[in-house]
């Protein structure tokens, strides 16, 4: 007879399963492979692909704030999760979640834009392809992942 295991209370939200291997390496290279189609593709549209010069070290910090950005937007739905907010690891148990969820996923969404206009102008951008290259980074890499249950990843919760 097979012994099945349930978690019930289990503070483990998605955004956990990021930092356990071999997951994190697929996220670390998926993550990198997006951020630079999504850069590449504005600068290249933009007719500023020359104008940065150290493209992969641009791309890098790029990623490397999309990460801080998503920690930050995680901090935040971890303090809703344990006010009794937000059960993240059942996104769409109530509209509550989807709510308190889709909020945190805008507030990375406004941290990776902020954080990428910054860098774009520091790295000589004007001020328009810097907009547009936040805005972009902002919107397609916000951490929607936050909206996957976790049953899809093997958990019984």
């Amino acid at each position: 007879m097979k012994k099945t295991v349930k978690l019930y209370n289990v503070f483990f939200p998605i955004y956990v399963m990021v930092f356990f291997p071999p997951i994190i390496f697929l996220v670390l290279i998926g993550n990198f492979v997006i951020d630079a189609v999504v850069i590449v593709s504005v600068l290249y549209f933009s007719k500023a692909l020359s104008t940065i010069k150290h493209k992969r070290k641009y791309i890098t910090k790029a990623w490397g704030y999309g990460f801080l950005a998503d920690i930050c937007a995680a901090l935040l739905l971890l303090v809703l999760e344990w006010a009794g907010l937000v059960y993240s690891y059942k996104p769409f148990e109530s509209v509550s979640n989807v709510m308190f969820i889709f909020f945190a996923i805008v507030v990375g969404g406004v941290f990776v834009g902020i954080f990428n206009y910054r860098l774009a102008l520091r790295n000589g951008l004007n001020k328009k392809i810097a907009l547009r290259q936040a805005l972009f980074m902002g919107i397609i890499t916000a951490p929607w992942m936050f909206l996957l249950p976790l049953s899809l990843f093997g958990f019984n919760i």
